[in-house]
């Protein structure tokens, strides 16, 4: 509700663009679903998971327009949809996993330009650094929304929610919702106990075995391994080295390991939703990662 309150308080303010923002499996899609229940204008979705290109990225959004393209390239066919879009009157694009092409967001600027009245409700690990963008970070759930959660999936399961040991088992999920969904699966065939034991000594790695759940998210692996692929080297060795520290670390700690480049490195980790910056340290902020 907090974030539905945050999107629409961002429409109300004239913003027309709007990314929900954070890691894999913290639930953007169904977040952003439920943000255009209540939309009194039509609403298009795009899946973009399946789009490695510009050019790939736009022909989705063309087939969702049922705007056939005429032959040109990736920026004849932006101002073509631009157009289509204008056309349209008050609309609001809804573009599902964005991160999966960043190169998108100068045709999302090209299309808010040509339609004033168009609205885009975007969802990505990555922001997107488009002029007026305005990000909303979709955070893990609180302990007594992630407790509700697993409870009710558990039930869904055929689980016993009276078991020992839910609260410790938790503590080691995150309030990630896709690893408490997977988690509960698991604890209604081996127990609580068995699953925190093996968790722990990384001898099992939390997956699906429901029908029709996307690659990227069969399994937290997946899940981290779409964020890891997209990555440079030197933020993949940053993103390294941040696990080593248990607990997370001081600034000055990350610095005295990867260097000058440190906060460079940190930034762009926070941007990719893999790290995040806790300021709630009194001494000094700490980088902690899921």
């Amino acid at each position: 509700e907090t974030e539905r309150a945050a999107v629409a308080q961002r429409w109300t303010a004239g913003h027309r663009l709007v990314t929900l923002i954070g890691p894999g499996g913290v639930g953007k899609t169904r977040l952003a679903t439920h943000c255009v229940q209540a939309e009194d204008r039509p609403v298009i979705m795009v899946d973009l998971s399946d789009a490695d290109t510009h050019s790939a990225a736009i022909t989705r959004v063309s087939a969702a327009l049922s705007t056939p393209l005429a032959a040109g390239d990736a920026d004849a066919w932006t101002r073509q949809l631009g157009a289509a879009l204008a056309g349209r009157g008050p609309l609001l694009l809804l573009l599902d996993n964005l991160e999966q092409v960043l190169s998108l967001a100068r045709s999302i600027r090209a299309w808010l330009l040509d339609a004033p009245d168009l609205r885009i409700l975007g969802t990505s690990r990555t922001r997107l650094g488009v002029r007026g963008e305005r990000a909303i970070e979709v955070l893990p759930l609180s302990p007594d929304v992630a407790h509700a959660l697993f409870v009710d999936r558990l039930d869904g399961a055929g689980g016993d929610h009276t078991e020992v040991g839910i609260d410790a088992l938790l503590d080691e999920l995150d309030g990630l919702p896709l690893a408490l969904e997977m988690a509960a699966a698991q604890v209604a065939r081996m127990g609580t106990a068995a699953l925190i034991k093996r968790l722990r000594t990384a001898r099992l790695r939390l997956s699906h075995r429901t029908t029709g759940v996307p690659e990227r998210h069969s399994s937290l692996d997946a899940t981290f391994a779409w964020s890891w692929e997209r990555l440079n080297d030197a933020q993949r060795n940053a993103l390294c080295v941040l696990s080593l520290f248990r607990g997370g670390a001081p600034l000055a700690g990350v610095q005295s390991v990867l260097g000058e480049d440190a906060l460079d490195r940190v930034d762009e980790l926070v941007d990719r939703s893999l790290v995040r910056v806790d300021r709630a340290h009194r001494s000094e902020a700490r980088v902690t990662m899921l």
